[in-house]
């Protein structure tokens, strides 16, 4: 993929994962009626933007906690979502992220975010799942220690990042002093 050539240099390292997560009775093939859903473990999934009804099945499925990374007036944004959220009785975290602009300060509290609930099942979205896949791509590639040819499928199960979201990927990589730039 071109720009993702740095990528490639990355050496396997061992990472530590997120909590084991715990057994709910929830049918895992309705969570995958949420818009581009992806179980990544048994303590995360991504998806994009689920409706009111589908976080009853996300509390359901035993998620702990959702972090929302899409403004406010994105495609499907639910104007009460911290409230949809805290009423199923998990714990709610908004970091808007421009789709034309990310930026590194917002990867920083999306570690800040992951850090904080580790441990915890947890449940990450925007609109439709692909600056969630980027921004979990680089967690688990830089906090976790993962190999980028481990992390990568997963973005590109979702989508194939353009090239903004290319450089951004390098931006981060480069910041964190991860791979060959």
């Amino acid at each position: 993929m071109p720009g993702f050539a740095p990528l490639a240099a990355l050496s396997p390292q061992a990472g530590a994962g997120w909590g084991e997560g715990e057994n709910h009775s929830v049918d895992p093939e309705k969570l995958h009626t949420i818009n581009n859903f992806l179980a990544l473990s048994d303590s995360m999934a991504t998806a994009g933007q689920p409706t009111a009804e589908q976080f009853a099945l996300i509390a359901a499925a035993g998620f702990q906690t959702v972090i929302n990374l899409a403004m406010g007036d994105s495609d499907g944004a639910l104007e009460d979502e911290a409230h949809i959220v805290r009423s199923s009785n998990m714990q709610y975290e908004h970091i808007p992220v421009t789709w034309e602009a990310p930026r590194i300060a917002d990867i920083e509290k999306f570690f800040a975010a992951l850090d904080k609930h580790q441990g915890q099942k947890i449940f990450v979205h925007c609109a439709a799942n692909k600056r969630t896949a980027v921004f979990v791509f680089l967690y688990r590639v830089i906090k976790m220690r993962q190999p980028c040819t481990d992390a990568l499928p997963d973005v590109i199960k979702i989508w194939t990042p353009d090239a903004r979201w290319t450089n951004f990927i390098e931006q981060v990589l480069h910041h964190h002093k991860i791979g060959n730039h």
